[in-house]
């Protein structure tokens, strides 16, 4: 006689065997680590000078087991979120994060059970809020020609934000001719993002300041506003639990992501980030030691990852409009220029070396040479635009022979002075734009 095993029971054993698999899989050898602890021998962790967040909470044992419980039991999404799972919130304490209470149901697009504590608490990955900037010629002394850097371009102020500082601290506020910006990283996506940091509020703008959750979805860093402590996707500035922006988006602002060198010969008057955080850290070591390799899984993606391609292969996903292609980097490094239609708009993507990967050695310095893509609306009054490589990081357009550097500006030719719109992009990993854009088309073989 077989008999049926009591729910109480039941529940303890689907528990108990949720937080097997999950010690048993959560940090596999070789993949990113789950905390500063886990860290390679070779590599030297961030200084994770634990910043007063919201709320410093942590759950039982037995709430960490219901938690990877749910997690298996939780829906796998892909693709844009359209409609909310919940409109209003329900028993929640408004000045402490959701996912530390018991009882709330917060107003989301998403269950909280598909967010995923990524080892650090809030706000232990620390957010740069005061930044401090130098010179091209100072930088210069302590960045690697080839070392990434973030560059932005807006107010008519122009900036560098090293990859090598952004993977130790994610977000960084800043301000730019009084417009408050925010510039992003998340080293498991490989996704630097930058976005305005003002918006639309019930009582006219207001201008959000961000810092690290400690969750993730989608293997993507979560972030969280400090004024009401609502969360958001750092992969497409979606606010995804709390009532107040619920599904709205933080306006997006394009950035090229460059070798230093190349970047401080587009831009010499930039002004660079300052490695002066007020944390002692060496910043040219990299917490994700062999992070990018080939054979490597995502450690925090839940979904099967999309098999069209292998999930850390590097693509240059672009979305515009209701079209989205993920350009392989790899096939543009060989072709050094891809022509795309997209929504009606012809588009050219770009490629020069110079630029190495933040994820691969232990000093970044070292890290394999990925070169550097940009995207453009390739027109100019009205007519598409064809272009071809002219050595040197330049390029000649087939129609006027007008050359142009990589931010899209013609420097030689009937048309110098002329600038191409750019297009946002992202130099990201290929199971996290496959996530967040499943649509999309694939150019090129890896």
């Amino acid at each position: 006689m077989i008999r049926p095993v009591p729910r109480r029971r039941l529940l303890l054993l689907l528990m108990a065997l949720a937080t097997f698999i999950a010690a048993c899989t959560d940090t596999a050898p070789n993949e990113a680590p789950s905390s500063a602890e886990d860290l390679p021998a070779d590599a030297e962790a961030p200084d994770t000078t634990t910043a007063e967040g919201p709320d410093r909470d942590e759950p039982d044992g037995e709430s960490v087991g219901t938690e990877r419980t749910l997690r298996e039991l939780a829906p796998r999404t892909t693709g844009p979120l359209t409609d909310p799972v919940r409109e209003r919130s329900v028993g929640c304490d408004p000045d402490r994060l959701a996912f530390f209470q018991d009882d709330c149901q917060p107003a989301a697009m998403i269950e909280l059970s598909e967010l995923v504590a990524g080892g650090p608490g809030p706000d232990e990955i620390p957010s740069i809020d005061d930044p401090r900037f130098e010179s091209v010629t100072g930088a210069g002394a302590w960045l690697n020609g080839r070392s990434p850097v973030v560059l932005l371009e807006h107010e008519g102020i122009t900036r560098l934000y090293p990859l090598e500082i952004l993977i130790r601290h994610e977000i960084v506020n800043d301000v730019f001719a009084g417009e408050p910006v925010a510039i992003t990283y998340c080293p498991l996506c490989n996704s630097a993002l930058a976005f305005e940091r003002t918006m639309d509020g019930p009582d006219g703008p207001e201008v959000l300041e961000f810092g690290t959750s400690g969750r993730l979805w989608r293997s993507n860093l979560v972030m969280y506003d400090r004024q009401h402590l609502g969360l958001w996707s750092q992969f497409t500035g979606q606010a995804i639990v709390g009532e107040r922006f619920l599904g709205d988006a933080l306006p997006r602002i394009p950035t090229s992501l460059l070798g230093f060198r190349t970047a401080a010969e587009l831009a010499p008057d930039a002004d660079v980030l300052s490695r002066d955080t007020g944390l002692d850290v060496d910043y040219e070591l990299t917490p994700y030691v062999s992070f990018d390799r080939a054979d490597a899984k995502p450690t925090f993606l839940r979904n099967d990852p999309d098999d069209r391609l292998p999930p850390m292969t590097r693509v240059v996903g672009i979305g515009r409009g209701s079209t989205s292609v993920a350009v392989v980097l790899d096939h543009l490094a060989v072709e050094e220029i891809v022509e795309l239609e997209l929504d009606g708009d012809p588009v050219t993507v770009w490629w020069t070396p110079g630029q190495a990967s933040v994820l691969g050695s232990r000093r970044v310095e070292d890290g394999m040479e990925l070169g550097q893509a940009v995207v453009y609306v390739a027109r100019h009054d009205g007519s598409p635009l064809t272009f071809e490589p002219a050595g040197g990081g330049r390029f000649t357009d087939h129609q006027t022979g007008s050359i142009w550097d990589l931010r899209g500006r013609a420097v030689e030719g009937p048309l110098v002075g002329t600038e191409l719109e750019p297009v946002s992009r992202d130099d990201v990993l290929w199971f996290a734009w496959a996530v967040y854009r499943p649509e999309t088309t694939v150019v090129g073989d890896p």
